[in-house]
């Protein structure tokens, strides 16, 4: 029997490891088990044949991870295996734990008392100063337990999802119908023939599918003839589900409007029609900016942006480019207290256009586009339009600092710098004695924008009549 001592110190390590070996077994079963799940989906054929495996998939998948828990909760504690372990991450043990692991549970008693109790201490002494646990591996706390977790997450997520379009009522109740295009009506045919949508109108890009059921005799071969004014007709086999008398099959990707029937023993039903729509959406934006007069910038053109920020007063003029010509285009703007921009639209080009608009104000708008169907886009583009204040010149002093004390006689130097984001006309000091009217004195003259200029002035202060207590003040201006 293993020292009690040793025994306490090892149980924990042995305890993790198994709960790792749990954790990395739960994690790798139900991945397979949801990865499975989904390729039958996918392989099934449209709904509802697509679902007919979820009952047995999920029983399969309960019973191997109860027979993972039995076997796990049937496994020795493996003293000696982790010690090995615990060797092999610390070679300095240098085999002592492993040999007063072996003496204890072989009973090898015959080593005399002296060295047992030296390996022993030793063994225990290292536990104290060093970490054991990570002989485990970085998966034997909670992230081991993270994965498994997240594992059954995503098998419950297929699982629902099958779930839903087998007994979830309507087929487009459920986002999973949407992906694969379920229809939701049928036409009931003479012969006891029901075909599943029969006439429809889809979404550009999007799949169909048909399923055609049996009320009397069951054909062997039932398959889909598909085809349009100017493009081949195809066809299309459908698949039986299971004893059950409803064939399906669908048509990926629908780009184009087209009409089909079904073709069975020999017979054939009458033709449908599908109509393909687009939802209006913009594809591109180009926006041209006229900066006032008195900024004295060029006209800047941005293409293919949704972001404008210019000085206040600009005229912004936006150009959208369509896939389809639209009956409105409207910016409206999130937030109240700003009025909507009803762009341009021409009925046979799909553009609209916003011209000359003042920015004044920054604001973030959305862009609804409504088609002549009525139809409005998916998701709408957002707009942000910041309107960037006209900032005053920016004007610094370096010399003199604060206050002076200067003598009647003495000379004064003024050393600075004047900038503006658009330019300068003109800068310069202003000098005031005794809280008279300031004198103006220009030191420099039209400056491009963002450019700092240098300036610097002598100011005599005998040749002003400056006398003794006399208050002058000054100032920089641009």
């Amino acid at each position: 029997m293993i020292n009690p001592f040793l025994a306490a110190r090892l149980q924990p390590v042995v305890r993790r490891h198994r709960l790792r070996r749990l954790a990395l077994g739960m994690a790798l079963w139900w991945t397979l088990a949801a990865v499975a799940g989904w390729v039958l989906f996918l392989r099934g054929g449209p709904p509802p044949l697509s679902t007919e495996f979820l009952p047995d998939w999920v029983m399969i998948s309960l019973l191997g991870a109860g027979l993972i828990w039995v076997l796990w909760y049937l496994m020795p504690m493996g003293f000696r295996g982790m010690a090995r372990r615990i060797e092999k991450r610390f070679p300095a043990l240098d085999g002592r734990l492993l040999t007063a692991v072996q003496v204890d549970q072989d009973g090898e008693n015959d080593q005399p008392a002296f060295i047992r109790e030296r390996l022993l201490s030793q063994a225990m002494q290292h536990s104290v100063d060093h970490d054991w646990n990570k002989a485990v591996g970085p998966l034997g706390g909670t992230a081991g337990q993270t994965a498994a977790l997240l594992a059954v997450l995503a098998f419950a997520w297929v699982a629902g999802c099958v779930a839903m379009l087998r007994w979830g009522g309507k087929p487009g109740d459920s986002r999973m119908a949407e992906v694969v295009s379920v229809p939701e009506e049928s036409v009931k045919l003479a012969d006891g023939v029901e075909v599943t949508p029969g006439d429809a109108v889809l979404e550009k890009g999007s799949n169909l599918v048909v399923l055609v059921r049996f009320s009397q005799a069951v054909p062997e071969n039932v398959s889909l003839v598909a085809g349009g004014d100017a493009a081949p007709a195809r066809t299309v086999a459908l698949a039986r589900s299971l004893k059950d008398p409803v064939f399906g099959g669908s048509l990926p990707a629908v780009r184009e409007d087209f009409r089909y029937h079904i073709d069975y023993d020999g017979r054939g039903t009458r033709e449908f029609t599908v109509k393909v729509f687009e939802y209006p959406r913009m594809e591109r934006s180009d926006v041209v900016l006229n900066f006032p007069e008195w900024t004295g910038l060029p006209e800047k053109r941005i293409e293919d942006t949704r972001r404008v920020s210019a000085v206040e007063g600009t005229k912004v003029s936006v150009t959208l480019k369509l896939n389809k010509p639209v009956a409105s285009a409207v910016l409206k703007p999130r937030g109240n207290g700003v009025e909507p921009l009803t762009l341009q639209t021409e009925a046979d080009k799909p553009v609209a256009v916003l011209t000359n608009y003042i920015l004044a104000t920054s604001g973030t708008y959305e862009l609804i586009l409504t088609a002549s169907e009525g139809r409005t886009g998916k998701v709408p583009p957002v707009f942000i339009f910041e309107a960037l204040p006209n900032s005053p010149p920016e004007v610094k002093l370096a010399q003199p600092r604060g206050d002076q004390t200067p003598s009647a006689l003495e000379e004064m130097v003024f050393n600075g710098t004047a900038r503006d984001d658009f330019g300068l006309l003109a800068w310069g000091l202003a000098f005031s004695q005794g809280g008279g009217e300031p004198e103006y004195v220009e030191l420099g003259k039209e400056a491009p924008g963002g450019a700092a200029r240098d300036f610097s002035h002598l100011l005599r202060l005998e040749e002003k009549g400056v006398k003794t207590n006399d208050l002058v003040s000054w100032f920089v201006w641009a």
